[in-house]
Formats: C-alpha cells, sequence, structure tokens
C-alpha cells in the first residue's frame, strides 16, 4: 500500500527479530528506520529483513553531532524521518512494537476520514494499566494518546511547527497530536499491537505528568482524574511540579536519578518560580 512506516532506534537487536516482521506484514512501500548513534547489529538486522520483502527500505545513521539544536532528541529523530517520507500516509513506530496486521484496514480512514490515528497496543507483558486503558476506550470514558500514530503527511506539514517543536524537552508525540487535532479530526483505536517493553515505574509516570503540563496544558482536574484511573499518582505529581515551576528543563533529563535519590518530595518545598 502508499504507506511510509518510520522507526527511529538505538541498539536494538534484541527486539527487532520480533518486531520486523510486523511493520514488513503491513506491505508498506517505503520504510525508513533512524539508526541513532548504534553500536550493535541492529543494521545487519534490518538489512537482513529487508532483503526479504520488495519494499524500498532506507536506513539513515544519526550521529553525536545531529540535531544539537534541538532540546528533545526524539523529536528531532522523528521530525528529520518524516521529512523523506513520500507517501501521504506515514505511521511512526518504534522497534520494542509489534504491530497488528489488521491496521493496513485502519489506516485506510487517512486522509479522507481523519488525519490522526493513534493505535491503541497492549503491553506484554501485561500491566494493570494495559487492561485500564483498553476498558476506559471502549466505555468512551476518556481516549488517551499513544506513541504509536499514524499521520497525513499533507496535515502535519500544515500544521506541526518545526520551531516550535524543537523548543520541547519532552511528549513529541503529544505535541503532533495537538498540532493536527487543532484543525483536523483524529481517532484513537485499540488495536492488537503489542508493546513489548512496558515501563510503568514511577520516574516514567512522572515524566508523563509533566508532559501533561508542558505540552498540553491540562487543567487540574483532567490530570488528576487521568492519573487517578491510570494508577499513576506520580503522573499527577509531575503534573504539579512542572505547573508551579519546581521541575526545569535542566533536570528533566535526571528525573531517574533524583527518584532514586528520593529527591522529587524534595521539590515540594522548593520556592515556586511559576505560578
Amino acid at each position: 500500500m502508499d504507506l511510509t512506516i518510520c522507526c527511529a532506534l538505538r541498539d536494538e537487536e534484541k527486539v527487532l527479530p520480533l518486531t520486523l516482521p510486523s511493520i514488513y506484514a503491513l506491505n508498506p512501500n517505503q520504510i525508513l528506520f533512524g539508526l541513532d548513534r548504534c553500536r550493535d547489529r541492529s543494521r545487519s538486522i534490518i538489512e537482513a529483513q529487508a532483503s526479504k520483502h520488495n519494499a524500498d527500505t532506507e536506513i539513515r545513521e544519526y550521529h553525536e553531532e545531529d540535531g544539537l539544536d534541538w532540546n528533545f532528541r526524539r523529536a528531532y529523530l522523528r521530525w528529520d524521518l518524516q521529512t523523506y517520507a513520500r507517501n501521504e500516509v506515514i505511521l511512526n513506530t518504534a522497534a520494542d512494537i509489534r504491530l497488528d496486521p489488521k491496521l493496513s484496514k485502519i489506516l485506510t480512514q487517512i486522509p479522507d476520514k481523519y488525519k490522526l490515528i493513534s493505535i491503541g497496543y497492549l503491553d506484554y507483558p501485561y500491566t494493570w494499566q494495559t487492561w485500564l486503558r483498553q476498558i476506559a476506550a471502549a466505555t468512551h470514558l476518556f481516549y488517551g494518546f499513544a506513541g504509536v500514530v499514524a499521520v497525513s503527511r499533507s496535515a502535519w506539514l500544515e500544521t506541526e511547527d518545526e520551531k516550535s517543536l524543537k523548543k520541547i524537552y519532552l511528549g513529541e508525540d503529544t505535541h503532533l497530536h495537538k498540532a493536527i487535532k487543532s484543525k483536523y479530526s483524529a481517532l484513537y483505536t485499540n488495536t492488537h499491537t503489542l508493546h513489548l517493553r512496558p515501563n510503568e515505574d514511577k520516574s516514567h509516570h512522572y515524566r508523563r505528568g509533566v508532559a501533561q503540563w508542558e505540552t498540553l496544558h491540562k487543567s487540574y482536574p483532567s490530570s488528576f482524574i487521568h492519573s487517578l484511573l491510570l494508577l499513576r499518582p506520580a503522573a499527577f505529581t509531575g503534573y504539579r511540579h512542572a505547573r508551579k515551576g519546581l521541575i526545569t528543563a535542566s533536570r528533566i533529563a535526571y528525573l531517574p536519578i533524583l527518584f532514586t535519590a528520593g529527591l522529587v518530595a524534595s521539590l515540594e518545598n522548593t520556592p515556586e518560580e511559576v505560578e
């Protein structure tokens, strides 16, 4: 099909044999891999898989000096890869994602019906959050946003501002969703796509909360309810700290260290910088 699949990765030789077949199973006519400072066998694994298929596979190498004027490297990689897409439908995925083969049918709704489709996935091994997300979406309680996302190329180029994206420190997928949804219709759909490396630690939740304020500017009630329903109290803590200016861009990269050292709680006693 006329589909470009983008996948940025770094040293993923362990999971690629499990996920690459699902990428080629969608029969895209263009696949873009972005190898970010890879030092393992990722390239050779991709090349071996590509040799079995007719899809136009392009492997782009990214080095330490690339994207230095961007605050968030993941945002830079996603943006740069997408600029090489030739097709109107672009699917962004990750190396630890095993795509549902039924996505081929779902993606036909772009661009005529939707300009963005967020692909809901199942964590494997399953977590409580996996089931809660599925229930919430199925009952229309609320719709989340997954990092596996398909977009209309023309809508993306029209709505997402590169200068704005360069400034963010996290939540690049949220930035994309917000940009396109500001003008066009979007869809969240549950699928049998599998996420093979779920991360539900407190540091990761906290980072999600920071993004809720920094990128989405969610309200207090919205952030609280979202965090409560998905059993992620640390997300609401991150949201409150970001809203009060207690967590700064310079500290975001050190969140795992702050948690390990037990210093996150001490931020509550830090004088507020922004109200």
